[in-house]
């Protein structure tokens, strides 16, 4: 049972498993979030409380996290089944598992490393120690289906159905799939965790964000993910498996419908605030619109300074611009951000792929 302490309650504690009290921070959107976990009574529909059929382990503990942020963007993790394993690294990895079914849960834990070592390399900072992997992998219910993962600031929750399991049977391509899932989320621990446009931070917590740079946040991380594990590769298999995830993308933009083809970036941006997996649709052409972006600015970059820059380097600008001016970006200075470190000139780049009906250039 955890309890946040100087907080006014928000809601019951209604949650299945160990109840978690969030509460709203108010004004203090930096305090320090103490933290306090004990055991809780368990009740019965009338209310009463009565023992736990299975007398649970006695004790308490506590912890304080940075913010009220880091301790709401958390995840809490118990029981018997769960499987814990450590990967150490530059940054080191905690793989939690639970899984239903057959899992190679060491072939798991190698693509989260591959992944975390290339997409780390990329960005080249190490802002934290950990990176926790929450691998759940499920039997499906009927009418229920599985299949999206979610960033933290320090951390990925992976749900998948126990189909999508790496195993002895696996395939290559079943392996690049999950390596490239993983290393996307990965790289929203610098995108846009640590670097953000205008929307994504400061959160407020009484109402939904509306949020003007989901293309970056989407479609440059996973971007960033590709190129990463490109680089990783010998040359010629870097070259195609960045080709054959950008042509992935580009089909996206050929089968969207007009409605979403017709919007502008910025108004595509602030419907998927709200409708992003509701109506994936928009989700997949909101992403693919930022990968596309990025991989044309890359291309551009690369070949006006020979190959001495890339989009590497402006991305790595970005998140020490951030860190110095602790704000988030505004969409009209991007283009002139990311050009600067670089040397190359790409807002019209930005600004073109901003329009609606946007195409990569031939």
């Amino acid at each position: 049972h955890l309890h946040h302490k100087g907080l006014a309650r928000a809601g019951s504690e209604a949650a299945r498993g160990p109840a978690a009290a969030h509460r709203y921070p108010g004004g203090r959107p930096g305090a320090r979030a103490p933290v306090s976990a004990g055991r809780p009574a368990q009740r019965t529909q009338r209310g009463a409380t009565e023992a736990p059929a299975v007398p649970a382990a006695n004790g308490n503990a506590s912890a304080e996290t940075r913010d009220y942020y880091t301790l709401a963007d958390s995840q809490i993790l118990m029981g018997p089944k769960l499987h814990f394993e450590l990967l150490k690294g530059k940054i080191s990895i905690v793989m939690a598992v639970y899984s239903e079914g057959e899992a190679d849960l060491s072939a798991q834990g190698q693509l989260a490393r591959e992944a975390l070592d290339n997409v780390q390399a990329y960005f080249g900072n190490a802002p934290f120690p950990v990176y926790t992997v929450q691998l759940e992998l499920l039997r499906p219910l009927a009418g229920h289906k599985y299949g999206f993962s979610q960033e933290h600031i320090n951390s990925g929750t992976f749900t998948l159905p126990t189909a999508e399991a790496i195993t002895n049977r696996s395939s290559v391509e079943d392996k690049q799939v999950t390596l490239l899932n993983y290393a996307h989320h990965m790289a929203h621990c610098w995108i846009p965790k640590r670097s953000y446009g205008t929307g994504y931070l400061p959160f407020t917590w009484e109402m939904p964000p509306l949020i003007d740079t989901i293309w970056f946040n989407e479609g440059f991380a996973r971007y960033a993910a590709i190129a990463a594990l490109a680089e990783a590769m010998p040359a010629a298999q870097g070259t195609e498996f960045r080709e054959r995830q950008l042509q992935r993308l580009r089909h996206v933009l050929d089968e969207a419908p007009t409605f979403i083809r017709e919007m502008p970036l910025l108004e595509l941006s602030r419907e998927a605030s709200f409708m992003y997996a509701l109506d994936f649709r928009m989700g997949k052409n909101i992403y693919s619109r930022g990968g596309l972006m990025a991989a044309e600015m890359d291309d551009r970059i690369r070949s006006r300074t020979s190959g001495k820059r890339s989009l590497r380097d402006s991305l790595r600008f970005l998140l020490d611009w951030t860190e110095r001016n602790q704000r988030a970006f505004e969409t009209q200075e991007l283009g002139r951000l990311l050009s600067q470190s670089a040397g190359v000139d790409v807002q019209d780049i930005l600004a073109r792929w901003m329009k609606a009906n946007p195409r990569p250039l031939d």
